[in-house]
């Protein structure tokens, strides 16, 4: 794939295909429609089905997310409940094209092609299959190929409608008059083969990439979990702090309730004009940007809480589980946090209990101490959350804890961002051959 721009080939002779979206195509090559060579487009029903995939050859309805840029995945599925069997229909037929009718406008149009019959998968009414002309010269292998070009999906998006911003239809006729350019059979043959090798080569890379990067991001969860409860020398002798979620601690340190450390912080903002905080437990706790700000938020943020630099703020409703952070700034927050002062004199170092709180095992002793009738709306109140264990260093040592995993941290996100960034690099450059070759810029 590093080879692609250095080995490009053009075809001998050009013609203006007279399309927009294309441009120049090889001279040889004709200029169809979509309706040319589809005979027509199948979709299925929409059924009632459970929140999980389909288990030991059970019925299936697709999720639209079965189609996007790398193609077709049967994994995304949802078990049919049993009284619906009876009203599936149109199951995935090897050498068809499942193509997304309605999505969200980067994603309308959005296609797979089948690599073979899944006759216990069935389509819901927001995908299409196509079914082509019998004795048509029509590789559909190529077809899938072509319906990912980035050129192409730009007009089919345009072409899609909907007075939702979030949510556009694609209707048959729209879809099917779009122009296309068409080569021999050999050459879709051809191109075919040479763009199964190349994006395979391709993905493994990206693969072997994103598993480098979720490694980095394990050794780094590994690193802050053993520093925040065993601190920085590992010579120093141990004892059981007798918390399950926290294990072995130094000797010397404290291990104490969170209400010995912390105090809420009640006081609320009477005008609503401070900086708006959001709480993330990815991003830690930051200045909320205007473009964040949705329909969901209040008209006036007057009562809001009070949040200083150091403040721990929380999440009552623990279905957002770990959303959690220490602030860097003066602000507000939403009344659904809970906000979380030192208590005068403690020796408290924020990034250190920034740092503790993130931990796995501190989620989920903090989960286990949330109150609710389902999993899914539990709210870690102030009561338990003061109830709750938790080491405690001295101050000098929570400063060295937290300068280290500071910098320890920041060379570890820059290794992962390096890695991302390759990644990137390579599904552009993936996007852009398929894209290249599929319109003929490029001569396989």
């Amino acid at each position: 794939m590093n080879n692609y721009k250095l080995s490009v080939k053009k075809y001998p002779v050009y013609k203006d295909s007279g399309v927009e979206w294309l441009g120049d195509v090889p001279e040889h090559w004709e200029l169809k429609r979509l309706k040319d060579i589809i005979k027509n487009l199948e979709s299925g029903v929409s059924v009632n089905a459970e929140n999980m995939p389909a288990q030991n050859h059970l019925y299936g309805v697709l999720k639209t997310s079965c189609v996007n840029e790398y193609g077709f995945n049967p994994n995304e599925n949802k078990a049919i409940l049993p009284e619906e069997f009876t009203r599936v229909k149109c199951s995935p037929k090897k050498g068809r094209i499942i193509i997304s009718r309605m999505n969200t406008p980067e994603l309308v149009g959005a296609s797979g092609y089948i690599n073979e019959d899944y006759p216990n998968l069935f389509l819901p009414d927001r995908l299409w299959q196509t079914a082509f002309y019998r004795n048509s010269k029509l590789n559909s292998k190529w077809l899938s190929y072509l319906l990912l070009a980035s050129s192409l999906k730009g007009v089919i998006s345009c072409s899609a409608t909907g007075s939702s911003p979030s949510m556009k239809n694609l209707a048959q006729e729209d879809f099917l008059r779009i122009e296309i350019p068409i080569p021999r059979l050999s050459e879709q043959e051809l191109i075919a083969d040479y763009l199964d090798t190349k994006t395979a080569q391709c993905d493994r890379k990206i693969d072997l990439l994103t598993q480098k990067a979720t490694q980095y991001g394990k050794l780094k969860q590994s690193l802050i979990n053993e520093t925040v409860t065993r601190g920085l020398d590992k010579s120093v002798p141990m004892k059981d702090s007798g918390v399950e979620w926290i294990g072995d601690v130094p000797e010397h340190w404290e291990v104490v309730r969170n209400k010995q450390i912390f105090q809420e912080r009640s006081i609320l903002s009477s005008t609503g004009k401070e900086t708006l905080l959001t709480v993330s437990h990815i991003t830690g706790v930051t200045p909320r940007s205007e473009k964040n700000v949705n329909m969901f938020m209040a008209e006036t943020m007057e009562g809001y809480k009070i949040c200083h630099q150091g403040d721990l703020i929380i999440n009552t409703m623990w279905a957002w589980m770990g959303a959690l952070g220490t602030s860097k700034y003066f602000g507000i927050c939403s009344p659904a946090y809970n906000v979380y002062m030192p208590v005068n004199n403690v020796p408290y170092d924020y990034r250190y209990f920034d740092y503790l709180y993130r931990t796995p095992n501190a989620i989920v002793e903090m989960t286990r101490n949330s109150k609710g009738i389902v999993s899914s709306r539990l709210r870690l109140y102030a009561k338990e959350f003061f109830q709750i264990e938790t080491p405690l260093p001295p101050v000098s040592k929570q400063n060295a804890i937290a300068d280290y995993l500071d910098k320890k941290t920041a060379q570890i996100d820059q290794i992962i961002q390096t890695i991302n960034t390759q990644i990137e690099k390579l599904k552009e450059l993936r996007k852009t051959l398929i894209n290249d070759v599929v319109t003929g810029k490029i001569k396989v």
